[in-house]
């Protein structure tokens, strides 16, 4: 099984994070020298993926164009002598191949994937999200992509949320692997689920009767 691609939705308005996000995109608001969406593509590269399928909105290209380069800037630095900025700033823009797939209208995280297929197409590919940050001795996003390749299905990571105000536990869903359909018939019409630990939360591997997900 080969996953070369990641598809990150950042077309959400960070509604949550207003006033902050009022004119800077939430991906971007800073963690020291970096945007948050930086340490969400260096954990994507360092798992082995290459292609970073953006799924944005007309009002964040800043996203994109921080993957890029800037030449002024850099000639700048160049001529500043300020050589291990101006190396830092290259190697941003080398880091991995940008795609960019627009979500004309903002219709949840679901709709916001879908919108990859034509770029996805049959391929494997993995999804994260822009904003959510997981640091560890191993990439979050491989060790699924490691549980995707043992178990040959797709896999989604979640987080326990605990209760609150008498609300249900809750898990949400931080990252995921899609793989291809498999034809598969051994569930009798009903999903199977497996519940396993990973180093920051839960990872579930599911399969439907046709492999589907």
């Amino acid at each position: 099984m080969e996953i070369t691609k990641v598809v990150i939705p950042v077309a959400g308005w960070g509604t949550r994070s207003l006033p902050a996000t009022k004119n800077i995109p939430k991906e971007m608001l800073p963690i020291y020298k970096k945007p948050t969406v930086q340490y969400v593509v260096e954990e994507a590269q360092s798992s082995g993926l290459t292609d970073v399928v953006f799924i944005n909105n007309q009002n964040k290209k800043i996203i994109e164009d921080h993957f890029d380069y800037n030449l002024t800037l850099e000639r700048t630095l160049e001529r500043a002598g300020k050589l291990d900025i101006l190396k830092e700033v290259r190697e941003v823009a080398e880091m991995v191949n940008i795609i960019s797939v627009r979500q004309k209208v903002q219709l949840g995280l679901g709709h916001a994937v879908l919108c990859a297929k034509e770029v996805v197409k049959n391929d494997n590919f993995a999804v994260m999200v822009g904003d959510d940050l997981m640091f560890g001795s191993e990439p979050g996003i491989k060790q699924l992509i490691d549980v995707a390749k043992a178990e040959n299905m797709p896999v989604i990571g979640v987080m326990e949320v605990p209760p609150q105000q008498g609300q249900p536990l809750r898990h949400h869903c931080r990252r995921g692997i899609c793989t291809r359909p498999v034809q598969s018939a051994q569930h009798g019409g009903k999903t199977a689920c497996k519940r396993s630990s990973l180093q920051h939360g839960s990872h579930w591997t599911l399969r439907t009767d046709t492999g589907n997900f």
